[in-house]
């Protein structure tokens, strides 16, 4: 039984066949990466680097004013220089795992009676002119069922959807999709 994570693997997609034409690419999205950054730091088991670096800072500003300059530049330059550090690092270790990627790649969301399938596209390998219209590859599936979620919440851009047992931990579904099980604050 294949995985249901497809990716790079397009002879094991169900209707693929090695000579199909490229299909044109329906309605693109991408997560944006600040929207994922804004997500994984309001998970705590993900942040906690930040808060510790952050409080130390702070406790050697506040001490260094009281008895050495030295402190207040140490504090200054753990919260300039090492807490950003420490947030690069916290994105790519966690944007590069295969439950956050398809995140970021291009993809389409289809829904299902009891979930969604997640498309994943590229690029067309012979599309080598740059006057035509670019020709898209589906890459790879994800099936989500509704019985992984763990929970739903809903922001101003996107609805988060956290899975577990899935192959997808976070999916996003924007709040102009009508694929959106919960409406945006500001469009009811």
């Amino acid at each position: 039984m294949p995985s249901p994570f497809f990716m790079n693997h397009p002879e094991s997609l169900p209707n693929h066949s090695p000579g199909s034409l490229p299909e044109p690419f329906p309605n693109p999205f991408k997560v944006s990466r600040s929207a994922l950054l804004k997500q994984l730091l309001q998970i705590p088991s993900v942040s906690w680097p930040v808060w510790i670096a952050s409080v130390i800072g702070l406790i050697l500003i506040a001490v260094g004013s009281f008895s050495d300059l030295r402190l207040i530049v140490l504090g200054l330059m753990v919260c300039v220089a090492v807490i950003p550090g420490i947030l690069t690092f916290i994105y790519f270790s966690q944007s590069l795992s295969p439950q956050l990627v398809p995140n970021l790649l291009p993809h389409t969301i289809h829904p299902l009676p009891n979930g969604y399938i997640l498309s994943i596209w590229r690029r067309s390998e012979d599309d080598d002119e740059q006057d035509s219209e670019p020709q898209w590859i589906k890459s790879g599936e994800i099936l989500l069922n509704d019985s992984d979620i763990v929970r739903k919440k809903s922001t101003f851009d996107y609805t988060v959807i956290f899975y577990k047992n899935s192959p997808l931990s976070i999916l996003f579904l924007p709040s102009s999709s009508p694929l959106n099980p919960c409406p945006s604050p500001l469009n009811p």
